[in-house]
């Protein structure tokens, strides 16, 4: 099976033995492309911004089309990258070529990575993760504690935003899971208050959205902080 990636690299796979997020990729591509688009417009974001980039680590390496982006952007003189999936791990030696891939639980204190760049591209993360205790705030914490130049990451909460609303509204505040419009807004407020990082753009789509965030006080301030992610490149096109 043959897989291009926002019309720029191709990645060559096997259908997966195990349940990973290629699996995801084949059963969903059209949802999953929209994603990697709105993964590539936030990482070209960081470049037009003239970030200087030398370092970058990836909590959830996925199938490495992120990878792939950062290495094409950057070139970061170490770039590591992890996944909880021995295959998806193998996967990513084999297609991105940069990268210190290896096995392990992101969540785990021990793999704490600092780098100038961050890839948070969770596949769960809700504002209700983001309460103390739970393991994503932990991971949350020790990297915004590393104080990184940039860090893109991915919210899940659209879908299921109606089935929820009181609950987060329980951390966000009265009216503002209204729409998921609001949610993003009040999500971006949560994270300036706990981190002092500014979203300084994100992309919509109905299943995530891939949001920059920067250091409190960054000058890029575009017309609308979040939009829904461009038509344009497709994330991912599937050859038989």
């Amino acid at each position: 099976m043959e897989l291009t990636i926002c019309e720029k690299w191709t990645q060559y796979v096997q259908l997966p033995k195990e349940k990973w997020f290629l699996d995801y990729v084949v059963r969903s591509p059209r949802d999953a492309g929209v994603h990697l688009t709105a993964g590539w417009h936030c990482y070209q974001l960081i470049k037009k911004l003239g970030v200087e980039i030398n370092s970058a680590v990836e909590f959830f390496g996925g199938m490495g089309a992120q990878s792939m982006m950062i290495q094409d952007l950057f070139a970061p003189q170490n770039h590591v990258v992890m996944d909880y999936s021995h295959e998806a791990v193998n996967h990513i030696k084999a297609q991105v070529y940069g990268v210190y891939a290896h096995q392990a639980d992101s969540y785990d204190p021990m793999w704490a990575h600092k780098a100038d760049l961050v890839g948070l591209d969770f596949g769960d993360l809700t504002v209700w993760k983001t309460r103390v205790g739970e393991a994503h705030r932990d991971l949350l914490d020790r990297v915004f504690e590393d104080e990184p130049k940039a860090v893109v990451l991915t919210d899940i909460a659209c879908r299921y935003l109606h089935l929820h609303r009181e609950r987060y509204e329980s951390l966000l505040g009265l009216g503002t899971c209204a729409s998921y419009d609001r949610y993003l807004e009040a999500l971006a407020k949560r994270f300036r208050q706990l981190y002092g990082y500014d979203v300084v753009k994100g992309y919509s789509h109905r299943w995530s959205t891939v949001m920059v965030l920067m250091p409190k006080g960054t000058t890029y301030k575009p017309m609308e902080r979040f939009e829904p992610t461009p038509d344009s490149p497709v994330g991912l096109q599937v050859i038989q």
